[in-house]
């Protein structure tokens, strides 16, 4: 299992941003390949764009260019220029940088043989910096999550996941407690952890 480095994805930023008048910030990091989803999160957003008062959803990361080329003209296709930016390849302390910014992390993948087993670090990268996350429900998360400690939406549903970014923004008790379950697994994975677990297992051989 991947964990964040620590040094650059640190705990000491303010918790939870609260929905106001600078808005509900929705963050995407990482690879950008047909298999994460980004339309589906794309096609979210333009649903409940009207309801959510100042949405913004940030975009960083690279991959395939003829994809990103499409991902882009999707964005124009629903009228989301206003509110969606791509800010293409950032550096790990960029990004982190970043993240104290936003409202919620999200984890659009679909669902394929890759990402029902995949684990992806961003999460644990969104609740280091005490940010709540919103991922499908599929076998590599549930065997380290479960639904109180992430928001969880069924891989590939643009009516579950535009559901449960409105839940988030909807509902701060809930996100908050949500978060706090997120950070006490993510505590206990956290590198120094695994490091002295694998260092006793090789003692133990």
């Amino acid at each position: 299992m991947n964990s964040p480095l620590e040094e650059v994805f640190r705990g000491d930023c303010q918790s939870l941003r609260i929905p106001g008048e600078n808005g509900f910030v929705v963050m995407y990091h990482g690879y950008i390949a047909e298999h994460n989803g980004l339309e589906t999160a794309l096609e979210a957003i333009s649903r409940i764009r009207k309801e959510v008062q100042h949405l913004k959803f940030e975009i960083y990361g690279f991959g395939n260019l003829a994809y990103i080329q499409k991902l882009l003209r999707r964005v124009e296709e629903l009228g989301l220029t206003d509110i969606v930016d791509y800010h293409g390849y950032q550096s790990q302390s960029v990004i982190a940088q970043a993240i104290q910014s936003i409202s919620v992390g999200v984890i659009p993948n679909k669902m394929t043989p890759f990402t029902n087993l995949n684990l992806p670090t961003r999460i644990f990268e969104y609740l280091a910096m005490k940010k709540p996350v919103i991922a499908p429900h599929t076998k590599g998360i549930m065997d380290y999550f479960n639904e109180e400690s992430l928001h969880l939406f069924e891989a590939g549903n643009v009516d579950s996941l535009a559901g449960v970014i409105l839940d988030v923004c909807r509902n701060p008790s809930r996100r908050q407690s949500t978060l706090e379950r997120g950070i006490e697994i993510y505590n206990k994975h956290r590198w120094g952890a695994e490091k002295r677990h694998l260092v006793e297992l090789v003692k133990n051989m």
